[in-house]
């Protein structure tokens, strides 16, 4: 399965772009597995991958959410400051 996985701010820069293309062997996901994944992938950001909202196609979603093919999901990490 394929999806776009879009970042932003702390997360963006932690992981390496805005963007990443990824390829993954199941055809469905979870949003909670998915975070179990990428916290698995980059541990230095695991925290605030584990508090990031999550966004699949434009929906703000929880971790029961199924992602499927091509599906565009983005993490949008907490925000601080004033």
């Amino acid at each position: 399965m394929k999806i776009r996985l879009y970042l932003f701010a702390g997360l963006a820069e932690a992981m390496g772009g805005n963007s990443l293309d990824m390829e993954l062997s199941e055809t469905t996901l979870d949003v909670g597995a998915l975070i179990q994944k990428l916290s698995q992938h980059y541990p230095a950001s695991e925290k605030a991958i584990r508090h990031a909202m999550v966004v699949v196609n434009k929906v703000y979603t929880g971790p029961d959410y199924q992602i499927k093919e091509d599906d565009e999901v983005a993490l949008i990490p907490p925000l601080s400051g004033g």
